[in-house]
C-alpha cells in the first residue's frame, strides 16, 4: 500500500508543478518560471535554438 501512496503524492506533487510551470518541456531544470531562463539554461535543456520552445507567445 505505500507504494500506491507514493506514487499518489508523486503525481498530486507533478500536477501542482506542472500548474506552475505550464509549457515547460523540462520543469525538473525549472529554477523559476520558463520566461526567467537564462540564455545558457536554453541551450543545456533544449540545445542550439533561435526561440526558446516552452516560452509561448501570446
Amino acid at each position: 500500500m505505500k507504494v500506491g501512496l507514493e506514487w499518489a503524492m508523486k503525481e498530486v506533487m507533478q500536477m501542482c508543478k506542472s500548474e506552475s510551470t505550464k509549457g515547460c518541456e523540462h520543469p525538473e531544470r525549472l529554477k523559476g518560471k520558463p520566461e526567467e531562463c537564462s540564455p545558457e539554461q536554453i541551450t543545456e535543456c533544449h540545445g542550439d535554438v533561435k526561440e526558446h520552445p516552452c516560452v509561448k507567445e501570446k
